[in-house]
């Protein structure tokens, strides 16, 4: 209890800074040394003498960065009152003191891989839909590939899984965020929950049904890609500057969930999974293969050893996971017959599309794990 009082005691002067419109990148970084600063000198507890030093420096930090502050609101206000219509001046007002700001993303034209630059709409939603989505092409596959593809075909002879249950697709709807984006379909999250508070028994019929036949809608596997830019890339004019949102229709994103779960409480059951696997683990994070790193090179530097860590950084690692190297693992897991039908079916056929302004423009998945997916994390660490 006094540790927690003493932390939050202890953040009360942290500087706050409600807009961030209002700074530039210099004044972020005095914000961040300012409180580096604080925190150090809260810290030191033990040296008067440092104490006195440190928080003569954090003073000085505060003052410098309190008064860049006040510089960009000046800066700020000057370029509103240069830019505003006089008609309405309160308007702009209104939308910044409610949050309602909104920079506007215009799709420039991108570089091609031989140099020379889209030129139309069409051309540039095409480009990046080849460089956002990659392609499963069976003419790359190795004799091992091959070898994986036709066994994914042969027929499983596990027992089946129970059906899902009531409580279980509850967990999951009650867990929707209602102010989430909707799927291409426009149902928001907030309609399927209140559908399932009125007739819970229909989604949980419409799941088994599902899981009875080895059907994952169609209409569900569609994907509303958008396209967003990445931070300090806004200039460029290279595909790998966005990063692609998928959007996925609310109904599929709870089929998905409710299969994903049923999945890996198998896997772990098993103890198929590596017991060092730390992403999109349940109780476990960064911060814990953090720690047992650190554990592994104490012991071996007290022993008088030497360590070598290398730290790989794949490109496209979660586009790039081929669904037929999940399959395999799955039939390797000995996985549920109707689990596994239904999970062949999520990645059979799926579609993303993009659309800006009047354009619409689609392409066929045919292998990764869609960002924002339910499934997505438990198939990455399957493959």
């Amino acid at each position: 209890m006094q540790r927690n009082m003493q932390t939050k005691e202890s953040t009360k002067h942290k500087i706050k800074r409600k807009d961030s419109t209002l700074v530039d990148g210099n004044t972020k970084d005095n914000e961040k040394r300012t409180n580096a600063l604080r925190r150090r000198y809260e810290r030191t507890t033990s040296n008067d003498e440092l104490s006195e030093n440190r928080k003569n420096q954090y003073t000085k930090a505060k003052k410098e960065y309190q008064a860049a502050i006040k510089r960009e609101k000046i800066k700020s206000w000057k370029q509103y009152c240069t830019t505003t219509s006089p008609n309405n001046p309160w308007n702009e007002i209104y939308k910044v003191a409610n949050n309602k700001t909104r920079s506007k993303k215009m799709i420039t034209t991108l570089q091609k891989s031989d140099g020379t630059k889209t030129e139309t709409m069409i051309e540039t939603l095409q480009l990046m839909l080849d460089q956002l989505i990659q392609e499963d092409n069976h003419k790359e596959d190795t004799t091992y590939h091959m070898t994986i593809r036709k066994q994914t075909k042969q027929s499983l002879y596990t027992t089946d899984d129970n059906e899902f249950t009531e409580k279980e697709v509850r967990q999951f709807i009650e867990s929707l965020h209602p102010k989430k984006a909707p799927g291409p379909n426009g149902i928001t999250n907030e309609i399927v929950k209140l559908v399932f508070k009125r007739i819970p028994i229909k989604m949980t019929v419409i799941c088994n049904a599902c899981l009875r036949t080895g059907c994952f809608p169609d209409n569900w596997k569609i994907t509303k890609m958008l396209p967003i830019v990445k931070p300090g890339r806004e200039n460029s004019a290279d595909t790998s500057k966005y990063r692609p949102i998928s959007l996925l229709n609310t109904e599929g994103k709870v089929l998905g969930k409710v299969l994903s779960k049923r999945i890996m409480h198998h896997l772990f059951k098993t103890e198929y999974l590596n017991e060092h696997q730390y992403g999109f683990t349940p109780q476990k994070s960064t911060v814990d293969a953090a720690m047992e790193m650190k554990q592994y090179i104490e012991l071996h530097l007290e022993r008088g050893g030497v360590v070598i860590m290398v730290s790989l950084d794949v490109h496209g690692a979660f586009d790039s996971v081929r669904w037929s190297a999940i399959l395999q693992r799955l039939r390797e897991a000995k996985c549920p017959r109707n689990l596994y039908y239904l999970a062949q079916d999520y990645l059979r056929e799926r579609k993303a599309i993009i659309t800006i302004n009047s354009f619409n423009m689609g392409k066929n998945i045919t292998r990764g794990c869609p960002q924002e997916s339910c499934c997505g994390p438990s198939f990455w660490n399957i493959q």
